[in-house]
This record gives structure tokens, C-alpha cells and sequence, in this order.
């Protein structure tokens, strides 16, 4: 890869002894050394123990030719076998410039896009992970300071751990860990700050013209337990619910969208108003009831739309397969069936998903004339 000039390969050997049979049979037989050759390993176990006996007898020359032209039969028959078998294959997976046009843009879109950067330096602060800059997106991480033994520690043997969230930085610098949302360490941080209890309840208050009102924020996230050779993640990956209800029962969601509903709220240490018997035990109640009927709703249509996704993959690799198997005899029923057997599994366990309250936070629409 990079290379500007001619790439040769040499390949020494000592005449009239088994390594030069040995080159011979791979080059000459196979053409192993000029191009990829894709019934390599199978000629092999197939002739091996004959190259061998060739190799132990280099002077009979005779003998080895009639080896070498019946290797190339082989291994033409094999290739044109392949090839037959790959068509399809090659023709769903063609350069499409339709295609990859708009999923350049949308790569390049997302690599800008420095959401996932000002996350994990925040999660960086939370658990003292200590960093510093030394580019453009690039940090150098210490962890000495952790304030929690369970954040992923990479193994590394350097107390020094440079990361970078720019694609470009990263291939060129191979010493760099490219942070993306894929990226090991920054999963298991996601999952163990989502894992924990902390900041998962909250009381704010809502400065607004109006009348007093009660309203309960919350988030649920669907989810699949499924067994991991399956990804059901796939089709369904852990998808949060925002729900808003107010002390009437009624859905608020859309009337409050998350982001300008941040910068209205504001956090209040004052709990005293918890202390009502009637609100915890009558109304907090009776609207984490209809928040869940609420996202129950929604989690129908990430239902429905999962199993779609899990019909339309599954039926094109099935239809390919069959469509293989009428010429290439490798592709047996029993392969077909895996696929039929692991989207019908898929499908079950679609079903079984549930809904999970991951966090509320209750807030109180308070007036000039309540405050006072």
C-alpha cells in the first residue's frame, strides 16, 4: 500500500534440492506468486503429500512435470468453479457511485461532527481521567487520578495514552487510538456511566408565566436480551424513550422537546416538597403509569420497524444463497436453513424486548406569583 514503483518479489531457493520443487509447484502450478490464489489451501491438502514425495526426488524430472500440468488443470477448474459461484456476489457488491456518493458524505459528515469528542472529555472530568492537548482533536490521557477503579483502563504499558478524534491523524499516526462511538474503551465508559445510579432522578424547577404545574420527565430504553451470536443489536439497538406528562395525565412530549426544555429548567436542592404524602404516593404514581403506556406506544413502532430491518437483510442474503446454490454446488440446504433458522430466532426475541425506566426527573412549573 503507498508504494509508487514496481513491487518484485524474490523468492530464493538452492537448486536441484525439495525448496526449489517446492517454488516450482507454487509458482508454476498454482501462480501463486503473481496473483491471488484462491483454491490454494485446497490444492494443497490435496497434493501436498505428492509435492513431498517430488521434493524427496528432485532428479526425476519426468515425473514432477506431469505434477505440475495436473496442478494447473486443478487449480483452473477450481478458480473458474469460484468465480461461477461468485458472480452474484460480485455484482450486488459492485462500486456503485449512486451509492457511495451519498455514504462519502455522510462518513465525512459524521467524522466533523465533534459531539463524541466533547462527550468523552466531559467523561474524562467525571472519573479524573487527566488529559492534555497536543493537536487538533488530539489528547494525550493519564489515569492516575481515576476517581472510580471500574473506568476501562486501556492495557497499555505506558502510563501515556494518546487518542485522536480525527480519522486523518489517525492514519496517519499509527501510535494513535482513533475515538470513535465503535471504540472499546469508549463503549465501556458509555456503559458504565449509563450502568450507574448516579444522576438517574432529579428535581428541577421551571420558571414560567401560567399556572403551578407538575410534570414528570422520563426515560426509557428499549431493550432485547439476546443471545450474542445474534446482534440483535442490529436491528434493535438500546433505544431511548423520552416521555412528558403532566399531574392531569396528558402527553407533553412534543409540546416540550428535550433541547428547549433544558435551557428553561433549572436544578433545585430544595426537597421539601417530596415530603408530600399525596404526591408520592398518589400522583408520582399515577404518571409513571401513563409514561409507560406513553412509551409502550412508541416502542411499537421501533418494534415494527426492527422486524422490518430483519426481513429485508435476511430474505436478500437467502435469496443470494439459493440463487448461488443453482450454480455452485458448495452452497448446500444446510446453509440456506442457518440463515432461514437465525432470522425466525431474531424475530422471536424481537418480541420478547422490554421497556427499562432509565431515569425521571419530576419538575415544577413555578410562576413569579408562586414563588413569592
Amino acid at each position: 500500500i503507498g508504494q509508487k514503483e514496481t513491487v518484485r518479489i524474490f523468492v530464493p531457493f538452492l537448486r536441484h534440492t525439495s525448496h526449489a520443487v517446492w517454488v516450482r509447484w507454487y509458482h508454476e502450478g498454482l501462480n501463486a506468486f503473481a496473483q491471488n490464489a484462491p483454491a490454494a489451501y485446497a490444492l494443497y491438502q490435496a497434493y501436498a503429500e505428492r509435492v513431498q514425495k517430488a521434493a524427496n526426488r528432485p532428479e526425476d524430472l519426468q515425473a514432477f512435470e506431469a505434477l505440475l500440468r495436473q496442478t494447473q488443470r486443478d487449480n483452473a477448474d477450481w478458480v473458474e468453479q469460484l468465480q461461477r459461484g461468485r458472480d452474484r456476489l460480485l455484482e450486488l457488491h459492485s462500486y456503485r457511485p449512486e451509492v457511495a456518493e451519498p455514504l462519502k458524505e455522510q462518513i465525512q459528515k459524521f467524522d466533523a461532527d465533534d459531539s463524541l469528542e466533547k462527550l468523552m472529555l466531559d467523561l474524562f472530568e467525571h472519573y479524573g481521567v487527566h488529559y492534555h492537548d497536543v493537536g487538533p482533536r488530539t489528547y494525550i490521557l493519564n489515569f492516575e487520578m481515576l476517581t472510580d477503579p471500574a473506568f476501562p483502563i486501556p492495557q497499555s504499558n505506558s502510563d501515556q495514552f494518546p487518542v485522536t478524534f480525527d480519522r486523518r491523524i489517525a492514519l496517519q499516526r499509527e501510535e494513535m487510538s482513533f475515538f470513535t462511538w465503535d471504540h472499546p474503551l469508549v463503549q465501556s465508559a458509555m456503559d458504565l456511566l449509563l450502568g450507574s445510579e448516579r444522576g438517574n432522578c432529579a428535581l428541577a424547577v421551571w420558571p414560567a408565566a401560567g399556572e403551578p404545574e407538575l410534570l414528570l420527565e422520563t426515560v426509557y430504553v428499549l431493550e432485547c436480551v439476546a443471545p450474542r451470536r445474534l446482534q440483535a443489536e442490529r436491528f434493535l439497538p438500546p433505544a431511548p424513550i423520552r416521555c412528558v406528562v403532566d399531574h392531569r395525565g396528558r402527553d407533553r412530549s412534543d409540546e416540550l422537546p428535550e433541547k428547549e426544555w433544558n435551557r428553561r429548567v433549572k436544578d433545585t436542592l430544595d426537597r421539601r416538597r417530596l415530603e408530600d404524602p399525596q404526591l408520592r404516593l398518589e400522583l408520582l404514581p399515577a404518571m409513571l403509569r401513563q409514561s409507560e403506556e406513553i412509551a409502550a406506544r412508541s416502542s411499537n413502532r421501533l418494534l415494527q420497524e426492527g422486524a422490518i430491518r430483519i426481513k429485508k437483510v435476511y430474505s436478500r442474503e437467502i435469496e443470494r444463497l439459493q440463487a448461488l446454490s443453482k450454480v455452485n454446488p458448495q452452497i448446500d440446504k444446510e446453509e440456506i436453513g442457518a440463515w432461514q433458522k437465525e432470522r425466525d430466532a431474531l424475530a422471536d426475541v424481537l418480541k420478547s424486548a422490554r421497556l427499562r425506566l432509565d431515569a425521571l426527573r419530576l419538575v415544577l412549573k413555578i410562576t413569579s406569583k408562586s414563588r413569592g
